[in-house]
C-alpha cells in the first residue's frame, strides 16, 4: 500500500496511518497501556506499605546522546523535595541502570525506591501510573508514563520533539537550541567540551522549575 505520510507528523500518527492502510481506519489518539491485576500486585509488593506522594524517575537512556548528566538529576530531585518535603522517588529502568539509582540514593539521602531491573514493561507502566509526575530522558519509560496517564517532564537532545513528544498528558519538554540538532545520532560527532552539548547544557534549574510547575497543576495532585 502507498500511504501518504506527513514528515512532520507525530510517530503515533504515522504508525496509525500505516496500520490503517490495509483495512479500516484505526482511531487516532494518545497511546494507552493496560496493566493486569497481577502487574499491580507485583508493583504493590515492591513498595512499602506506607509511602507518600511519588515522583517517577528514569535516569538512563538507550544511548549516550539522550542521557541527562547524573548531577542534573540530583539537583532536580533535591529541588522537588525541598518544595514538596513529603515526596518520595521511584526509579524505573533496566538492571544495568541500578548503579544510577543507588548513586541517587547516596547523593540525596532521600526516600528513593529502586525498581530498576525488577519490573516488566507493563509493571513499569503500573508503577508509573501511581506517580504524580514522571521526570526522565527521551526513552521508553517516558512514553510508558504518558501512556499510563502521568504528567511528564522530559529533555530532548538528538531526537525530533515534534515526532516523539509525550501524547495525551500535560508535559514539559526542554531542549537546547543548537545548529546541529536534532541529529538522531547515537553518538555525538563533536569532541571535547562540545560533546553531547544538547544534554550537558540543559538547565537543571529549568528542569526543576518545569517539574514544580506541573506538580502545581490539578492533574498532578
Amino acid at each position: 500500500y502507498d500511504v501518504a505520510i506527513d514528515p512532520a507528523a507525530h510517530q503515533v500518527d504515522m504508525a496509525t496511518a500505516i496500520a490503517s492502510a490495509g483495512g479500516p481506519a484505526l482511531p487516532t489518539g494518545p497511546p494507552s497501556v493496560y496493566p493486569s491485576q497481577e502487574d499491580e500486585r507485583v508493583v504493590t509488593a515492591h513498595l512499602p506499605a506506607e509511602h507518600r506522594s511519588l515522583v517517577g524517575l528514569h535516569l538512563g537512556a538507550g544511548f549516550p546522546s539522550k542521557q541527562l548528566p547524573f548531577g542534573h538529576f540530583v539537583h532536580v530531585v533535591q529541588a522537588v523535595h525541598t518544595a514538596h518535603p513529603g515526596t518520595e522517588f521511584l526509579v524505573v529502568g533496566a538492571a544495568a541502570e541500578r548503579r544510577l539509582a543507588q548513586a541517587l540514593k547516596e547523593a540525596t539521602r532521600l526516600a528513593v525506591h529502586d525498581l530498576t531491573g525488577k519490573l516488566t514493561l507493563l509493571q513499569t507502566a503500573a508503577a508509573l501510573k501511581r506517580c504524580r509526575l514522571f521526570i526522565g530522558n527521551d526513552s521508553a519509560p517516558m512514553h510508558l508514563a504518558s501512556a499510563a496517564g502521568t504528567p511528564v517532564v522530559t529533555f530532548f537532545g538528538p531526537s525530533e520533539p515534534w515526532k516523539f513528544h509525550p501524547r495525551g498528558v500535560p508535559y514539559r519538554l526542554l531542549e537546547v537550541e543548537l545548529p546541529c540538532r536534532p541529529c538522531d545520532y547515537v553518538h555525538c560527532v563533536w569532541q571535547g567540551d562540545q560533546r553531547y552539548q544538547c544534554m550537558t547544557l540543559q538547565s537543571p534549574e529549568g528542569i526543576a522549575d518545569a517539574a514544580l510547575d506541573l506538580l502545581a497543576t490539578p492533574a498532578a495532585l
